[in-house]
């Protein structure tokens, strides 16, 4: 098991930081923040292009664990969607 590790990267037009801490001898707890384009994400959705425009932060957390377990505890992701516009008609339109 990983006892300790970060990452820094970009994914989606934008930066990436992944920490992973060991909490014990058979799971860690992994941690990612990143901030992608709105158009990478409607690219990766398969939106139409104009449907996402600028940048938001997200949070990704979780627990891996070693086998017998699942390897992936609950999956956690947290956005405010803030600096994101959706293109879509009233009432669904964010600016």
């Amino acid at each position: 098991m990983i006892s300790q590790a970060e990452l820094h990267g970009e994914w989606l037009g934008g930066p990436l930081d992944a920490r992973i801490t060991a909490l014990d001898a058979s799971s860690a707890e992994v941690n990612v923040d990143a901030r992608p384009s709105g158009s990478a994400l409607a690219a990766a959705f398969n939106l139409p292009q104009l449907a996402l425009q600028g940048m938001t932060d997200w949070r990704l957390s979780t627990t891996l664990h070693r086998p017998p377990h699942d390897l992936f505890g609950p999956v956690r992701i947290e956005s405010e969607l803030s600096g994101l516009a959706v293109g879509l008609p009233t009432p669904l339109a964010k600016r």
